[in-house]
């Protein structure tokens, strides 16, 4: 079931650009993206293009990787006694 159903076009270019941003952020390719959350490269060209949203399981993947990559980073003592 795709949970974009509906979907306002506005909505389709928030999706792309989080889609892009992640990927630069996580400096991936697309075709490295698409194994990562199970899809081909074709198909993250076009979700980054704006023509087409992911499937529900593919965007909670997506959604998972995209929580892990906006963690804040981890405080590390400058010493250590």
């Amino acid at each position: 079931m795709n949970v974009y159903h509906g979907t306002r076009p506005e909505d389709f270019w928030e999706i792309r650009k989080r889609f892009i941003a992640l990927r630069k952020k996580a400096r991936l390719t697309q075709k490295h993206l698409g194994e990562i959350i199970n899809l081909r490269q074709p198909s993250i060209s076009k979700i980054e293009c704006g023509h087409r949203v992911p499937w529900e399981r593919t965007w909670l993947r997506f959604r998972a990787l995209e929580a892990k990559h906006n963690r804040p980073p981890i405080d590390l003592p400058t010493h250590w006694d």
